[in-house]
């Protein structure tokens, strides 16, 4: 089963992914942490993540096509970050990879904002991680980028078909218990 997460940042996406990969039993592909990941041994790409800034679309495809060959994927993986924007989802059709629902948690600003000023406490939260990029300037950045790019992907996928919308703002375990469903349908 492959799945794609969409969301707003700090909507709860890293742990709606984690729960979905444990109860489907496959592997969670943060775009995100990824990236992260690589931006310790490239300062560009970390300078880019640290001021909010979105990385070019071909580097990022080449990463994920890198993870995407992995062999914890052949049952199935749920993608968190990507697409981010049209031209990312076309690219990501390029690839075949049959993709069952795309999930979107449907959550505002104020909401968001709360949740990453709780992820800020992460020692309080013991399922939220702390990140650097966690601050309100930057957080504006990255939803500003969001309401402007990644937007346009909902109605893309909802024409598709492929789209499995689900109020963000719930509880952890009720949103968890619309995407099993969603997804059982």
């Amino acid at each position: 089963m492959n799945l794609i997460l969409i969301a707003p940042p700090a909507a709860g996406k890293g742990t709606q992914a984690k729960l979905i990969a444990k109860y489907y039993q496959i592997p969670h592909i943060s775009v995100g942490e990824l990236l992260r990941e690589k931006a310790k041994k490239n300062s560009e790409i970390n300078q880019k993540l640290s001021k909010g800034i979105l990385i070019d679309d071909e580097i990022v495809l080449d990463i994920l096509k890198a993870r995407l060959t992995k062999t914890d994927v052949k049952k199935g993986f749920i993608l968190d970050g990507y697409p981010r924007n049209i031209k990312q989802a076309q690219a990501l059709e390029k690839l075949n990879l049959s993709i069952k629902k795309v999930i979107f948690l449907e959550t505002n600003q104020e909401k968001s904002i709360a949740r990453m000023k709780k992820r800020q406490q992460s020692s309080k939260y013991k399922h939220l991680t702390k990140r650097n990029d966690d601050n309100e300037k930057t957080f504006n950045k990255r939803f500003a980028i969001y309401e402007q790019e990644t937007k346009s992907i909902i109605e893309y996928y909802r024409q598709q078909g492929l789209l499995l919308t689900v109020n963000g703002n719930l509880t952890i375990n009720k949103v968890f218990d619309e995407i099993k469903r969603g997804l059982n349908d």
